[in-house]
């Protein structure tokens, strides 16, 4: 990643994300495109007035004593102004300078009062060609978990194909940031399930981390997995904050132009919590990868003899797999192996 645009509208909101990049652009050996957005009417677009030329004239000095601070700190950083409006203008800029990343607060730049984000950051967020990264209005204690030598970034997954995208964009991280890939998912509470199902939930969740951990590994990244009960939504923020994760890498599962974060979808829910910074990655396939399915308790498979060793060692893989403590996941494995030796007779 070699460009980084930060949207600024002269407040000290949407300044937070400043602090957030800057060191994220440092670590990355990446420049800063500082763009400060004077908004116009649609009724004014056409033409500057005199006031308008002055505020101009202000925004460049702003935008340009920003970006001066920031390239005395080590950070390479230039200043652009422009007038309109402000989302066109940052996902024009975003296109002309191939920036790879636009970083902005979700709660400045245009924010109405009672949206769970700003006007801006929802119109950028539906039409950027490239990840977008919210900043929490207080950065402090992102800022800090960043610049640690291994920081950990936190990747929600799903199942999905749409999910596992998110995963090119963190491993680029991390090769850059030295960083340590945290993956989770969720499975259901007991008191929305049967007790059976809630483990078999866990079991299929953990197979399923613990095979991507292994891609990873075999990569050469350094990963953990970590499953836990509940809404999706409430298990990142509670993975986040328990594991001190720097950055939450995730995917969204619509398309370009339409509407990217649903009322009620996960990121959104996310960014109205707004403690997190959140990268939010667009997709480009969807569907759903070979996620490992138990069946219920009335299906039945027939086999041959070969076909039960298969399956029985498969079981026995994944029994070592699945992490001390989890005796629950562990006694079921057990159960399903000597259901299958039993039918050997």
């Amino acid at each position: 990643m070699r460009t980084l645009l930060v949207p600024l509208d002269g407040s000290s909101l949407a300044e937070q994300a400043l602090a957030y990049a800057e060191v994220l652009a440092s670590r990355l050996e990446a420049k800063l495109l500082l763009v400060r957005i004077a908004e116009l009417d649609d009724r004014r677009e056409a033409y500057l007035t005199e006031r308008d030329e002055e505020a101009h004239h202000a925004a460049a000095e702003y935008v340009g004593a920003l970006a001066e601070e920031v390239s005395q700190r080590g950070v390479p950083a230039r200043g652009v102004v422009r007038c309109g409006r402000a989302a066109a203008w940052i996902l024009e800029e975003a296109r002309l300078r191939q920036a790879d990343m636009i970083v902005m607060t979700a709660h400045g730049m245009g924010c109405a009062g009672s949206a769970a984000y700003g006007r801006v950051a929802s119109e950028v967020l539906s039409r950027a060609q490239v990840p977008v990264l919210l900043v929490p209005t207080d950065p402090s204690k992102s800022v800090a978990l960043l610049a640690q030598k291994h920081p950990r970034i936190l990747v929600p997954l799903d199942g999905s194909l749409a999910a596992e995208e998110a995963l090119v964009v963190a491993k680029a991280l991390a090769d850059r940031l030295g960083a340590e890939l945290w993956l989770s998912t969720a499975y259901p509470r007991q008191e929305d399930v049967s007790r059976r199902q809630m483990v078999l939930s866990r079991i299929e969740a953990l197979s399923y981390l613990a095979q991507l951990r292994l891609h990873l590994a075999l990569e050469g990244y350094r990963a953990r997995i970590e499953v836990r009960p509940g809404p999706p939504a409430e298990v990142i923020s509670e993975v986040y904050h328990h594991r001190d994760a720097a950055l939450v890498v995730m995917a969204t599962h619509s398309r370009i132009g339409r509407d990217w974060l649903p009322t009620g979808s996960v990121p959104s829910r996310l960014i109205g919590d707004g403690t997190m910074p959140l990268l939010l990655v667009r997709p480009r396939r969807f569907g759903w990868t070979n996620y490992l399915y138990l069946p219920s308790s009335d299906c039945r498979l027939e086999l041959d003899g070969s076909g039960r060793a298969l399956v029985w060692a498969a079981l026995r893989a994944l029994s070592q797999a699945i992490p001390d403590g989890e005796e629950d996941a562990r006694n079921i494995l057990r159960d399903l192996e000597r259901t299958l030796l039993s039918s050997e007779g």
